[in-house]
């Protein structure tokens, strides 16, 4: 037994079913944030805000699926 519990691949795949909503919101923030920084060349901003709205819509879609029926 390890501190993750008995099967560890059990264990996190219940963790990732509950938590991948917000891991997903986190990584399209955070797509988001370099696309508005001022900092990187432009070309990199536009993919940045393309794949992070791209994976927000997603994650809405699929939340709002699954919540919806």
């Amino acid at each position: 037994m390890n501190f993750l519990g008995e099967n560890l691949r059990v264990t996190l795949g219940i963790l990732l079913e509950v938590w991948w909503p917000t891991l997903v919101g986190l990584a399209a923030l955070a797509l988001l944030v370099v696309a508005t920084n001022d900092r990187p060349p432009k070309a990199v901003r536009i993919l940045c805000g393309a794949a992070g709205g791209a994976i927000l819509l997603a994650g809405l879609v699929i939340v709002f699926r699954a919540l919806l029926g």
